[in-house]
């Protein structure tokens, strides 16, 4: 076991501003940048990446890449072989949740829309950005994970359920009910079953 203290620790309601690749490559958003963590060495080492704003959520991309969200409504990418950051979509609106393939970023808002960014378009203004679909009530998205082997997304909002969207059919295929707020969502390895968690007055996991 290993033990790291952090300064300027965020509190984020959902906490999807850590994301770890590889035991080397661990990320944690805090309020003035995200700090890097490579859990190989024997001596913690942090390299930091100066941002503006508040992380709302960090993802890695691939084991060179990685992406987050701002309090400015910006996506910021960075190359971790040069720790150089750079705009990847500005103005749009406050993703607090994301994950992704090879080519599309699935991202979820305060208003409860998942929206997906291809991301095999280098300009900003050439990016493909499609509403998939949204939560009732237009309560915050508060965790994404996508499935590889069944192709498509299960999200967890704050209008306590958990969707399955079929990427295929374009459709919410199952939805899941709790008594609070979705902040967790799991999936076991051979993407074959799906833990959900719901909050402070439900306090309950489900299995589907």
């Amino acid at each position: 076991n290993k033990t790291i203290l952090f300064s300027n620790p965020i509190d984020n309601f959902y906490f999807n501003v850590l994301d770890m690749y590889d035991i080397s490559k661990i990320a944690l958003g805090t309020i003035t940048s995200i700090h890097l963590y490579n859990a190989n060495l024997n001596l913690p080492h942090v390299n930091s990446i100066e941002i503006d704003g508040e992380p709302l959520c960090v993802h890695f991309l691939s084991s060179t890449s990685l992406i987050h969200s701002s309090s400015n409504n910006d996506i910021i990418m960075t190359d971790l072989n040069k720790i150089k950051s750079y705009p990847f979509m500005t103005n749009h609106r406050p993703f607090l949740a994301m994950d992704s393939n090879l080519s599309v970023i699935f991202c979820g808002d305060d208003n409860g829309i998942i929206e997906s960014i291809d991301i095999r378009t280098n300009r900003n203004t050439q990016r493909k950005i499609s509403i998939l679909y949204s939560h009732e009530r237009n309560n915050e998205i508060c965790k994404i994970r996508y499935s590889k082997s069944n192709n498509c997304i299960i999200s967890g909002g704050n209008d306590n359920r958990a969707n399955l969207f079929d990427l295929r059919k374009n459709s919410i295929r199952f939805t899941m009910k709790h008594k609070a707020a979705v902040k967790g969502i799991a999936v076991n390895k051979d993407e074959s079953k799906c833990a959900t968690g719901g909050g402070t007055y439900d306090k309950k996991i489900k299995l589907w």
